[in-house]
C-alpha cells in the first residue's frame, strides 16, 4: 500500500503517467496526515476517505496519503476505525475534515471523536 501511495504521489507530481497528460494534473490536492483518537493515540488501519473519491489505509503511526482532485471546491475526509485484523471492535470511532479544494499540499490531523455502538 505505502509503494502504491508513492507511485500515485510520483505520478501526480509529475504530470504524466504511461506517457499521456495525468487525468489527476494539474488540479491535485495532496493530503498528508494522521489518524488519531482525541487521547492522541495514532489509529493503524484506519479507513480514509475523500468525497471525491480517492481513499487510503492509515500505516501503524496513523499516517496516510491521499491524492484527491482539487477543483476549487472544498474537500471533506472522512476516517473511521474497525479495519485492524485480530482486533475485536464493540464500537467504531470516527471523524472528518473539511479543507480547501485549491491544487497543492497540505497537511492535517484527522481525529476520531465520534462514537458509534456496533
Amino acid at each position: 500500500m505505502k509503494l502504491l501511495n508513492c507511485a500515485l504521489v510520483a505520478l501526480a507530481l509529475s504530470g504524466t503517467g504511461c506517457g499521456s497528460q495525468s487525468p489527476l494534473s494539474p488540479q491535485v490536492l495532496l493530503v498528508f496526515g494522521t489518524v488519531h483518537y482525541p487521547n492522541g493515540t495514532a489509529v493503524w488501519r484506519a479507513k480514509v476517505w475523500t468525497d471525491t473519491g480517492s481513499s487510503a489505509v492509515s500505516d501503524p503511526a496513523g499516517r496516510f496519503v491521499i491524492v484527491a482532485r482539487a477543483n476549487g471546491d472544498g474537500v471533506t475526509l472522512y476516517a473511521v476505525d474497525g479495519y485492524t485484523p485480530g482486533v475485536a471492535y464493540a464500537e467504531t470511532h470516527s471523524g472528518s475534515v473539511r479543507v480547501g479544494g485549491s491544487p497543492g499540499r497540505i497537511t492535517l490531523d484527522i481525529v476520531l471523536d465520534t462514537v458509534t455502538n456496533i
